[in-house]
This record gives C-alpha cells, structure tokens and sequence, in this order.
C-alpha cells in the first residue's frame, strides 16, 4: 500500500483543510472585521497568508534579496603601566574593528547586474581606544560604522552609496595572513590611545589633557591614527572597478570634504601571496581646529611564504597639512610621516588550528596633535616623535571560529618645543583575550 503522506500534495491539501476547519471551528473568537476579511474561500487566504510568511521571514530575506547576519565578539584583558600607576581592565576594540553584527544582502537583475545592501552595527563597551588611567568606562554604546547600498556590474565596476569606508581606507593594514579582526588592533596603537602622556621626570605629572593618540594622530583624513589615517566611516559615494589581473581602482567622494583614489593589488606570485595598494586622500573639512586642510599618500605591501608560513608587511604614510594662523600659536606645520612593519610565522603546529607568532615596530614624526601653551604659555610644538615595539601569539581554534591572543605593546616618545625638548614617560600594555566570529 502507497505511503498515504508520500504525495506532497495531498500532505499539503489535508493541512490546509484541517486549517480552514480549525478556522471556522473557532470562528466566534474572531472579530467580525477579521471573518470578513477570511472571505468565502478561508483555505486558499490561509495558503496565501502562509506564502507570505515564508517568503518574508528574517532568516533568509525575502523572495528576491537575500539576509545573510554575521558578526565577531571582541573581548580582552589589558593590563598597563605607565610608570607612575598600574591596572588591569577589561575592554574591547574601537567601533569598526571590535564586536559587531552585520546583516547583507544582495538580490541578481540579471546576468550583468546585481544590488546589495551592508549594515553594520557595533556594541561599543569600554573601548581600549578611549580608556585611560582615570576610568576603565568608555563605552558609546550601539555605533553604526557601516549603512550603504550597492549596485554591481561584472563588466563595469560596483557603485556603493551611504555610510562605509572610502577608498583609501584599510591600504596599510592589509594582513596576509587573513586573519583580520584577531590582530587589527595590532596594526595601530588603538590600544591605550586615550592614556594620557606623563613627562620623565621626579614627579610625571600628566602633560595636560594630551594622550598617546595625541603623538601619533592624523591631521584630519578620516581622524584615524598611525598608517591608517584614513580610518574613520564616512559618508561617501565610492566607485570599485572590475578585478583585471589581481588590480582594483577605487574612488571615493564624501560630504563635500573628502575625496581619495587607491589602486589595490591581490595575487599569488608562485608560493608567495601578495597584497599591496597605494592611496591619495585629500580632505578640506574645515572643524574648530588648526588643521582647515590635509592630503595623505599612503602605500603598503604585504607577502606570506605559503609553503613556510613567513609573512611580512611594509606600510607607509606622509601627510601634508594647512593651518589657520588665528587658531594657534604655531606657524608652521610639519608633513608627517607614519612608518609601520610587522612579520612573522603562522603554520599549524597542533590539531586546533594555525598558531601566529608576530613582532612588530611602528614609529610616528611630527605626528603631535600641537595645543597652544601646553607645555607653558608662549610655547610652541615644532616637531615630535613616536615609537612602538609589540610582541604576539594568536592561536586559531578552527572548530569554533575563534582566535585567543596574548599581546605586549610598549610606546615611548618626545616633543621638540621652542622652549627645549620634553621626553615623555614610557607605557606598556599587555593584552589577552579572544575574537570569535559568527
């Protein structure tokens, strides 16, 4: 005898009658708006209403653009010293580069055309990037760093419009190695950059309100720090041409006061995956600042050995500046340039997965965010210097998508004034933690 359920169609049918019966059954609870509205065929509105359902459920989009919801959760113990005093916090990341969740989507026109969408949203709880020596409590909360849509033509190139990363964003922290989020904290001096300066003397006082981000910041390209001036989520319209023989030229204009061009590069040469980009940004936002100008060039190359696992990355940054003399004490401002260098190992040594080892070193010059009679009334900035050395271990645990890392990071540094040179007194962080990704 025939397996009564075997025909999807019957099945289907016997659903939808038990349905309209349990319906009509039950037909006195309605309200009479609602019994009006099941009409005369209440099985054929009951499919209907179930179609709809299945075609607009938050798990997968609906019938013609798709959902796909992903994410990281960022977590770490940072413990530090700064000659003077000592803690240890909890923290995670900066927006954009700690615990997140995005939902995208993309929907197919026809062979040539396709659209998307990208919206991204970050738990900013007790960012490392704004903690200091007075509070472990620096969080933002919920921080939108990404809302744009996208068409794309495989012939012509992508067009993204809305809030999202201009083009030359990211070119000096490309990492080869791929694992991204575990170790971009790694790249700039995120970590700390809210502890405030001492001077190296008997007392250290603190250097007023000035922090370690104030040495090694950007004039105003995108307000970020070291070789990734360009940081900072904008408001943009940006252009990604089509890939031809491993190039990407992208451009980018935003809110009437940033403009930037990059040309990306990724491909295997032999045993050697490559990644290498160069960038021009020019930014005329006109803040409450010094700075009513700035343009950046920044390049960088990244390789990894497969067969070995040895990988190295070069990243470098110049920026040029102008000034309104009404708004500052100093004269003149000096191009800044931002140098930074990591390399080293990752193979699979054990079952759970590959384990990095990495050092690093990144310095900063003329990188002083200047304050007028910071270092005493009458008293310019006229140059300054940032150093950073770091050690590191991520191991992989490929089964759960997670990466635990253990991370140390020493920062030094100096300015040069009209009244002599200060030296401030050096820090260090040491980080362990975890990213998991989802």
């Amino acid at each position: 005898m025939k397996n009564f359920w075997g025909t999807g169609s019957i099945r289907k049918n016997v659903l939808s009658v038990i349905g309209c019966a349990g319906l009509m059954m039950t037909g006195a609870s309605f309200s009479p708006a609602l019994s009006a509205d099941l009409g005369g065929d209440c099985c054929a509105d009951l499919e209907e209403r179930v179609a709809v359902l299945e075609a607009t459920t938050a798990r997968k989009g609906n019938r013609k653009v798709s959902l796909t919801i992903s994410g990281l959760v960022y977590h770490q113990l940072l413990i530090w010293d700064d000659g003077v005093d000592s803690d240890a916090y909890l923290s995670t990341n900066v927006p954009d580069a700690g615990t997140m969740i995005q939902f995208a989507g993309n929907a197919k026109i026809n062979s040539d055309l396709s659209s998307g969408y990208v919206i991204r949203i970050h738990i900013d709880a007790d960012n490392a990037y704004q903690q200091s020596q007075a509070s472990d409590d620096a969080s933002l909360g919920l921080v939108v760093t990404q809302s744009n849509m996208w068409i794309k033509s495989e012939q012509l190139g992508k067009l993204t419009i809305g809030l999202g990363h201009p083009a030359g964003d990211n070119i000096g922290i490309q990492d080869p190695t791929g694992l991204g989020s575990a170790l971009t904290a790694n790249f700039v001096i995120f970590d700390g950059a809210g502890f405030r300066l001492r001077t190296k003397n008997g007392a250290k006082p603190f250097v007023g309100t000035a922090t370690w981000g104030d040495i090694s910041h950007c004039n105003q390209t995108g307000g970020g720090l070291h070789v990734d001036c360009d940081g900072s989520p904008r408001n943009v319209v940006r252009y990604d041409s089509p890939t031809i023989a491993g190039f990407v030229l992208s451009a980018a204009w935003g809110e009437d006061d940033l403009y930037d061009v990059a040309l990306r590069y990724a491909g295997q040469l032999g045993d050697v995956k490559v990644l290498a980009g160069i960038a021009y940004t020019k930014s005329t936002d006109d803040p409450a600042g010094p700075v009513t100008e700035s343009e950046y060039y920044q390049a960088s190359v990244s390789a990894l050995h497969v067969p070995t696992g040895l990988f190295a990355l070069v990243a470098y940054g110049h920026e040029e500046g102008k000034i309104d003399p009404a708004r500052t004490a100093n004269t003149t401002l000096p191009d800044r340039e931002q140098l930074y260098i990591k390399a080293g190992i990752r193979q699979k040594w054990n079952q759970l997965g590959a384990t990095v080892l990495y050092g690093e070193y990144g310095s900063s010059e003329d990188g002083f965010n200047a304050t007028s009679n910071l270092f005493g009334a009458g008293v310019v900035v006229t140059g300054s210097e940032f150093d950073q050395y770091g050690l590191g271990i991520v191991q992989e645990i490929d089964a759960a998508s997670l990466a635990i890392f253990a991370k140390w990071k020493h920062y030094e540094g100096d300015v040069s004034t009209t009244a002599g040179n200060v030296e401030f007194e050096e820090i260090d962080f040491f980080g362990v933690g975890g990213v998991i990704s989802f």
